[in-house]
């Protein structure tokens, strides 16, 4: 009888043990990815992986990097994983919209695109909210049909656009240039 009791409490702490060690994997895990995301090179399909939380802390974390301030979500919309985040930059207004495009052809590099219609509901959002500045990120890329609307749009609105072949050189390029400085302030030392 004993040594049964001494059997069911070993396997019940190996089983809370067990899963302590599970929850420990998985936070170094989402920790290391996070490092990676932050510090290393990613390609789009590393940020087409992503889930649109983790794209959208790749996002403000690449928005503060190029000197943007105040970066916030004002809205969230779960029609297609779009994220609305707000930001100031020379002390104006900015909405970005970061949308995580799914890959759909792995061989020829061919992912989801942002049309007209979705472009027109960003804009739409901006004029209603007074706003003239706007970014839309995405991993995907634009259609043909979203180009010619957004260099159709007034002058008064300022668009930039970010396809995941765009994203991927703009965070490669910040990467050498803080490798680069690493490297000059280790050789002053």
């Amino acid at each position: 009888m004993y040594v049964i009791f001494i059997i069911g409490i070993t396997f019940i702490g190996l089983s809370y043990y067990s899963k302590y060690l599970n929850k420990l994997n998985v936070e170094l895990r989402n920790s290391h990815r996070s490092q990676w995301l932050k510090y290393g090179l990613v390609s789009r399909k590393h940020l087409a992986e992503l889930s649109i939380g983790d794209f959208e802390n790749w996002c403000f974390n690449l928005l503060e990097k190029l000197g943007y301030k105040n970066i916030e979500i004002v809205s969230s919309w779960r029609y297609e994983n779009y994220k609305t985040i707000i930001s100031t930059r020379y002390k104006k207004t900015i909405y970005v919209w970061c949308k995580s495009a799914k890959e759909i052809d792995e061989y020829s590099d061919n992912y989801e695109s942002i049309g007209r219609p979705d472009v027109q509901r960003f804009i739409g959002t901006l004029e209603h909210d007074n706003v003239t500045d706007g970014i839309i990120i995405t991993t995907g890329d634009f259609t043909s049909e979203a180009l010619k609307y957004i260099d159709s749009l007034p002058n008064k609105f300022n668009i930039s656009i970010y396809d995941g072949v765009t994203l991927t050189n703009i965070h490669r390029a910040i990467r050498e240039k803080e490798i680069s400085l690493l490297l000059q302030q280790s050789n002053n030392i």
